[in-house]
């Protein structure tokens, strides 16, 4: 999760004089470790080593800000507030006044074909989809009266490592856990 990134690049079209250029939250973590690996190459050679990251260079110029009502880029594109890897539980209560609740899921990139195992008052169901760059998968699940919980997991592809997805959840409030049963306190 990355507090804050999408309240401002999302709000775009409703921001008079508002130009984005926010970008992705994992993007500021790859910085961040740059940065700190030009700092240890720095101070490992004080005398000798200047990191690329000193000299200034010539950035384009940022075009006139949108109009009030017009979305940029970013705005336009699947918004997901969480990412879940596999080994990973987002559970999720849903309110007593909700009826239904969809699960959008996908990612920035490609990623072929994924599976998330989602769980809704106890209906448990396995949705199995492409995921294409910038495209949602949905699934729509009705909710019994007086609200319930649920959660989503990210299923474990064979031989691959690191893996996410990005999911919203409309209707209910999420909250973390872990996988298999496992409770955060």
């Amino acid at each position: 999760v990355w507090p804050g990134a999408m309240s401002l690049w999302r709000s775009a079209d409703k921001v008079s004089g508002y130009y984005s250029l926010s970008g992705y939250g994992e993007d500021y973590w790859k910085s961040i470790v740059v940065a700190n690996q030009e700092i240890d190459r720095r101070l490992a050679e004080p005398e000798t080593y200047r990191s690329p990251l000193e000299q200034l260079q010539q950035r384009p110029t940022i075009p006139q800000s949108p109009r009030a009502g017009e979305q940029n880029e970013w705005a336009r594109k699947p918004c997901y507030p969480v990412h879940v890897y596999a080994g990973t539980r987002l559970s999720f209560v849903v309110p007593p006044e909700c009826e239904k609740v969809r699960v959008l899921w996908g990612y920035r990139e490609t990623l072929g074909e994924r599976s998330v195992l989602v769980s809704v008052a106890g209906e448990e169901r396995l949705l199995t989809a492409t995921v294409e760059a910038e495209k949602s998968n949905t699934a729509d699940f009705d909710v019994p009266a007086g609200g319930c919980t649920g959660w989503i997991e990210l299923q474990a592809s064979a031989g691959e490592g690191d893996e996410c997805v990005g999911v919203k959840v409309l209707g209910a409030k999420p909250f973390f856990g872990g996988a298999d049963g496992m409770r955060l306190r």
